[in-house]
């Protein structure tokens, strides 16, 4: 008995609480970088700038999506594109062009010539069950 298998699934798992494993990694990092401000530096007002600096770039990085892509994938997609060259250069290369006459034009198409081969069952229902599993 054949099943179909659903495609293109974007689900992740949450593995804490409601948060996926990624967005839990840069909140506890945010937290953590405010734990470890809060006991070394003794002016709250560089620890409230740096600690809210730090959840507003985390809460970005854990949940802001861009054309159904997570920021980090944006952003690492942008260091490529900026990284790599971005000049397409074009050379037309020279080839010898071959002139043929009438008569060997017509002689080499009839000895090319194949008989048309004829179906005996119609794909059509296979090609639609194909599409339709692969689409969904």
């Amino acid at each position: 008995m054949k099943f179909t298998v659903p495609q293109f699934i974007d689900y992740e798992t949450k593995i804490v609480g409601p948060l996926t494993l990624k967005q839990f990694i840069f909140l506890a990092m945010a937290g953590t970088v405010s734990v470890i401000l809060y006991f070394t530096v003794h002016v709250t007002l560089l620890f409230l700038f740096v600690s809210i600096l730090a959840f507003s770039a985390a809460f970005a990085l854990a949940f802001v999506k861009i054309n159904g892509k997570d920021l980090p994938a944006v952003f690492v997609n942008f260091l490529k594109f900026r990284s790599s060259s971005r000049m397409f250069l074009w050379g037309k290369k020279q080839t010898a062009v071959e002139v043929y006459t009438k008569e060997e034009f017509k002689k080499e198409v009839i000895e090319d010539e194949v008989p048309l081969r004829m179906s005996e069952k119609s794909q059509l229902k296979d090609i639609r069950t194909e599409l339709e599993t692969k689409t969904k």
